[in-house]
């Protein structure tokens, strides 16, 4: 798995190595990428940064060498104004945002691969159960007296074999996804420790065909956040490599590829409340049609997953969890129903989805004259969805299916609102629940069977 590092070198603009300065590029899981410069990278009048006094300057890529002489490609660099000090002699120092940084090879123009290799471990949360078959008995070889002598002492033997998911390939559009899980093996002097993993390889859906970067980038994301719904947390770092065909006609050229954190990597050493949502057993007999409607519907139902992972990978109080849910809905509404664009709530909702929103915000919000309409939408979302409805028990339908009015709101929200809202909050959970794996293919009886469990 990718650790948090640093990695010393110098680092210059294509075309520059000439001006090249130090610097350390540094990788933490839960905040990304950044490159830390001793010396200002820009020494020379250059238009290499775009960018005017409301942006951020940025440089599409710049080249390092590390101390240890591998070569390292970072893509998408963001300057900041952060003043970062490494001793007494640092007189212009710069910092950069990094996006992706791709360690073992100086790429020029498109960067593409042959395949790119994703590694997540430990899955068998998902998967339910180890997927190593042990054998503490195994039968024992017949051997001749030859072979071996009676004198020898008898050695314990376990058997381990890996039995459970088995591979699977799947077609998305112009791509090939193939999941393989596996084992790891490491030898000590006397013992074995096992390990599991899952690979999963991106390639392109045609005949020597490649994959684009920023196709890799967003089908990782895709795969990523899909497991993360069956989990209902955040995925862990996962290892990422792209095999290439060099210069120099070899096949087995690879580079690492680190990708910066964003709201999908982020971790928290706080526990989660959210249960699973559902196993990989359960979906066993349709994962390849419901991972394929997922990452075909992804992108058309972007505006909604962002304000639901948001819910899931911050660590958010009860307002901001029900602001976000709230704010799912209203974009799966304008989406789905109303067939409009999108556009996201005013600036003034907007500011008021942070972690340190207040209860009275929230309960002036489910207050407001403009609840009756989001409670239409509710109403409109549920019909649409009558099939899954049809299957849940007559109390969780009363559940989803009431809003509090003005008028039923308590008086006193500093001290009342938090329960009110609590339970607000886990209905439209639910809503969300149904609307998300009804547009992922899931069959009625199996999703009211998920949110009567969760």
């Amino acid at each position: 798995m990718h650790d948090q590092r640093e990695v010393r070198g110098h680092w210059w603009r294509p075309g520059h190595r000439s001006d090249s300065v130090g610097g350390i590029f540094s990788y933490q899981p839960s905040n990304g990428l950044e490159l830390d410069l001793f010396d200002s990278l820009d020494q020379h009048e250059t238009n290499s940064f775009k960018g005017n006094e409301d942006t951020l300057e940025t440089v599409e890529r710049i080249y390092g060498i590390t101390h240890d002489g591998d070569p390292v490609t970072l893509v998408k660099c963001y300057r900041t104004f952060e003043r970062v000090v490494y001793g007494t002699e640092i007189t212009n120092p710069e910092t950069f945002v990094i996006e992706t940084g791709l360690i073992g090879e100086h790429f020029d123009g498109d960067i593409r691969f042959n395949t790119v290799r994703l590694r997540l471990e430990a899955l068998h949360r998902w998967f339910s159960r180890s997927g190593l078959d042990f054998d503490f008995e195994p039968e024992k070889e017949e051997k001749s007296s030859e072979d071996k002598p009676e004198s020898d002492p008898v050695v314990p033997v376990v058997r381990a074999e890996y039995a459970y998911p088995d591979s699977e390939t799947i077609d998305v559009g112009d791509m090939t996804l193939h999941f393989d899980p596996g084992i790891t093996v490491e030898r000590e002097r006397s013992s074995v420790n096992l390990g599991e993993y899952t690979s999963i390889d991106i390639d392109s859906g045609h005949e020597n065909g490649t994959v684009s970067l920023p196709e890799a980038q967003a089908m990782s994301r895709k795969v990523r956040l899909f497991i993360a719904l069956a989990l209902q947390e955040p995925v862990q770092s996962l290892e990422m490599t792209g095999y290439y065909q060099s210069d120099t006609g070899s096949d087995s050229s690879s580079v690492e590829i680190l990708m910066s954190a964003n709201a999908e990597s982020t971790t928290s050493d706080d526990q989660h409340p959210q249960e699973i949502l559902f196993l990989l057993p359960d979906i066993e007999d349709e994962f390849e049609r419901i991972l394929q409607t997922w990452l075909q519907t992804f992108d058309e139902l972007a505006p909604m997953f962002n304000f639901y992972f948001k819910s899931i990978y911050n660590d958010t109080n009860i307002s901001t969890t029900y602001l976000l849910r709230r704010t799912m809905l209203e974009a799966y509404y304008n989406i789905r129903i109303s067939e409009k664009q999108f556009s996201g709530l005013n600036k003034q909702k907007l500011d008021m989805i942070s972690s340190q929103t207040e209860a009275e915000t929230i309960g002036a919000l489910m207050g407001e004259e403009t609840d009756s309409s989001f409670e239409e939408q509710l109403n409109m979302i549920l019909q649409n969805h009558s099939k899954v409805v049809d299957q849940l028990s007559e109390q969780l339908v009363d559940r989803i299916t009431s809003f509090p009015t003005t008028n039923e709101l308590p008086s006193d929200c500093n001290q009342n609102i938090s329960s009110v809202l609590q339970n607000q909050s886990q209905n439209l959970g639910m809503i969300c629940t149904i609307v998300i794996l009804s547009e992922t293919g899931f069959s009625p009886r199996k999703i009211s069977t998920f949110v009567e469990l969760s």
